[in-house]
């Protein structure tokens, strides 16, 4: 049985670009293991793995257009657009004929949709699913 590796609260927010309240909210409705050390909360850095999908660091402020984020990431046009329009993923530059955004943004809630369209079996769900895990993250 391999025991759990547990990670400041503080050093969680940092490292994974996730709000004290979402954590809070994971710990206290069981999404997350964790431990009282010293009068501090620590969480099951696994744990943090499953709940959100790292940033990656290298592209932020990265900019990518609509067209090309779509093909490179698999997502359509129209989804990256509504995500974008939502705040999920930060805009660079709208213009009238295209759309750049931050691709570590792009690569995020790519990859939270498609893990969670693959769990749910639902486009729809996985959409509900990326709109509660990005405001996470705002």
């Amino acid at each position: 049985m391999k025991i759990p590796h547990y990670i400041p609260i503080d050093q969680a927010v940092e490292r994974y670009s996730i709000s004290r309240a979402a954590l809070t909210q994971a710990v206290e409705t069981g999404k997350m293991r964790a431990v009282r050390v010293n009068g501090f909360v620590a969480v099951a850095e696994e744990d943090m793995k499953v709940l959100v999908v790292e940033l990656d660091e290298n592209l932020v402020g990265k900019p990518i257009r609509v067209t090309e984020a779509a093909e490179k990431y698999g997502v359509s046009h129209a989804n990256l657009s509504r995500w974008a329009d939502a705040g999920y993923i930060c805009i660079i530059e709208r213009r009238y004929s295209y759309l750049t955004l931050d691709e570590a943004d792009v690569k995020r809630a790519s990859a939270v949709f498609k893990r969670a369209r693959k769990e749910t079996g639902s486009a729809t769900q996985a959409g509900w699913v990326l709109k509660r895990t990005m405001n996470y993250f705002k």
